[in-house]
């Protein structure tokens, strides 16, 4: 099953399955804003006065201490990933964290939470991303807690490439949620349900809706969204399940769920800032999916979508 870790396409496991002594049984269940509630979400807003701000940051504290601690983190405990309610990441310390695990996974070689290894051997990986080449890792977590970590059991793959986009463009290409189609062919479309207001860059609340080739149910991904510059020029697009918002759309039996456990898109300038070093992991879970083929699928997934990038600045100017 295909998804998007802006977005765009990823893949894993099913759960249910046991792994290295870990079993993910049941989906999330809790209660959830109604079809109206929903709505009114959606709507535009007028600027926030005292008292809404006030509203906000009673919203913001009633965030558990040990879930505003644990969500920005590479890997999540299953106890605290069970207890999302998708209002985790109105506070802007969820996002600032899951930003600051997206960097040191996308600029460290090394790192406390995942162990990479190359899929194909590579002497020089400067002349082969400047020949067009994808660079593709395969990740697993090194955790010694590995068995209470939510999708530890599941491949997480890195690649490295060169896409003929600046970062800004390609920020902007991820964050909008109309032309998803046009880098995704397995999209049927991807909606926002409501922007998150936050002192730096943007965030959202997207639900993408897929029509993947080894599914015969449609699958809802339901996804927090966050981009922002660095200060370099650099930008970061990191992404994150949360809670489907329940109508009677994401209720009906015809949908299958998956959900993107980490995403992450780090876009460095490079060649004179014309094009993108386009550094990407993603680390998702399909209810259609087992495990034996996740690996290979993910891989796929990976390489498809910085293609499926790259035939978008092929395309002629409109």
């Amino acid at each position: 099953v295909t998804t998007s870790n802006a977005g765009g396409t990823a893949v894993a496991g099913r759960r249910g399955e046991q792994t290295g002594g870990t079993i993910y049984a049941s989906l999330r269940q809790r209660s959830r804003p109604t079809a109206a509630t929903q709505e009114i979400l959606v709507e535009e807003k007028e600027p926030p006065t005292a008292s809404d701000e006030e509203f906000k940051d009673e919203e913001q504290q009633q965030v558990p201490h040990d879930v505003l601690e644990n969500v920005g983190k590479a890997f999540v405990p299953t106890s605290i990933w069970q207890r999302l309610t998708g209002q985790e990441f109105d506070h802007p310390k969820a996002i600032d964290d899951l930003v600051e695990t997206g960097l040191n996974l996308a600029q460290q070689e090394s790192n406390d939470w995942i162990k990479w290894t190359t899929k194909d051997k590579v002497d020089d990986k400067e002349a082969a991303l400047d020949a067009g080449d994808i660079v593709v890792y395969m990740g697993r977590c090194k955790d010694e807690e590995k068995d209470n970590l939510y999708g530890s059991n599941l491949p997480v793959v890195k690649s490295e490439s060169i896409i003929d986009m600046t970062p800004e463009q390609m920020s902007d290409l991820l964050l909008d949620s109309s032309k998803v189609k046009t880098y995704n062919k397995y999209s049927v479309g991807r909606t926002d349900v409501r922007r998150i207001e936050g002192p730096t860059g943007t965030t959202k609340i997207v639900r993408n809706i897929t029509k993947p080739p080894v599914s015969q149910k449609k699958v809802m991904v339901t996804t927090m969204l966050h981009s922002r510059q660095l200060e370099n020029g650099s930008y970061i697009v990191v992404s994150r399940a949360v809670p489907p918002v329940a109508d009677e759309d994401t209720s009906n039996e015809e949908y299958g769920r998956s959900e993107i456990l980490l995403g992450v898109n780090l876009l460095e300038p490079c060649n004179g800032e014309k094009s993108s070093r386009v550094t990407s992991i993603t680390h998702v879970y399909s209810q259609d999916l087992p495990n034996m083929i996740a690996s290979r699928v993910a891989v796929k997934s990976a390489v498809n979508f910085v293609k499926d990038l790259r035939a978008v600045c092929d395309e002629p100017s409109s």
